[in-house]
């Protein structure tokens, strides 16, 4: 590993552009960086992910490119260590698919690359960290003229078994309930409901949304709506229909 970091100038340069490409994706797929902002509330899995590649991470991005000389050389410096520490060659694992006859030739090529990284004891592993959450309500402004609404809570603390149940209320939720309130009454251009059944969170999002105020007593009013929902049989094979689709792709293209 060989990176130089001596210009200052190009790394600055280089956290414009970074800062530049998230900044217009982060705006462009705002109902996407809205969930996940609102998932990194009560999820430590979330909580990663926005610190990886969404808000969080664009706003130390930020901070790093208004850092003086000193400073960044000094961030440099770490993010070049944890990099090394990661990276070792005796703590690596190649994966490879090809016929034994190709995976013969290219073990000069594999050994040369190994090479190339530093040799030292794996670090211990960061499995199972927890990222601490904090419970916020917060807004972004941005140049768009456009608004996004995301909400996250959970519903089981260990998730839900019943993972069946919990695809067909997605669809149930966001082609019915939500499409119909929010999307055909109130004018937004996309809306849905998401969730993860194994971590036991739930997701409510709207896009281009012009009235959050009436959207999120919406979503509040969700529970509701399940709590009396009935469908005769007719309607009930529509939604595990759509669910299916949407599980299975393949068999949907065939």
């Amino acid at each position: 590993i060989k990176t130089d970091y001596s210009s200052l100038t190009r790394v600055r340069e280089l956290l414009g552009e970074i800062i530049s490409r998230n900044r217009y994706g982060l705006s462009a797929a705002g109902h996407s960086t809205a969930l996940k902002r609102a998932g990194s509330y009560i999820s430590s899995a979330d909580k990663f992910g926005d610190l990886a590649s969404g808000y969080s991470f664009y706003k130390f991005v930020c901070e790093l490119s208004q850092m003086n000389d000193v400073n960044l050389k000094k961030e440099i410096e770490k993010a070049d260590a944890a990099v090394r520490e990661l990276l070792k060659s005796n703590a690596m694992m190649l994966d490879i698919t090809c016929t034994a006859e190709l995976l013969e030739g290219a073990k000069e090529s594999i050994e040369k690359l190994v090479e190339v990284f530093p040799k030292g004891e794996r670090p211990a592993s960061d499995r199972g960290r927890i990222f601490e959450t904090e419970l916020k309500n917060e807004g972004f402004k941005t140049s768009g003229e456009v608004n996004y609404l995301a909400v996250a809570g959970r519903f089981g603390d260990k998730g839900s078994k019943n993972m069946a149940a919990i695809e067909l209320l997605k669809v149930i939720l966001s082609r019915d309930y939500l499409y119909n309130r929010l999307r055909v009454l109130g004018g937004a251009y996309g809306c849905g409901f998401a969730c993860n059944a194994v971590k036991g969170i739930g997701y409510f999002y709207s896009y281009r949304d012009p009235q959050m105020k009436k959207t999120l007593e919406v979503y509040k009013a969700a529970a509701d709506y399940v709590r009396s929902f009935d469908a005769d049989e007719r309607e009930m094979t529509k939604y595990i229909i759509g669910t299916i689709g949407d599980a299975d792709h393949i068999l949907c293209h065939l």
